[in-house]
């Protein structure tokens, strides 16, 4: 069995492509993340309009 070692996440998989999909959801994929609430946005811009 393969373990979601993200801190406080318990899932459990038998195969390592469904845990290789499902750490997907506990990363930033947009590339710009915000230091303070951990939100997600695709540019620097909306990143920095967000911040204000």
């Amino acid at each position: 069995s393969y373990c979601c070692q993200w801190s406080g996440c318990c899932k459990h998989f038998k195969q390592r492509q469904k845990l290789e999909r499902h750490m997907k959801s506990h990363s930033c994929y947009k590339g710009f993340q915000c230091s303070l609430c951990s939100k997600c946005f695709s540019t620097s811009d909306i990143l920095h309009q967000h911040k204000r």
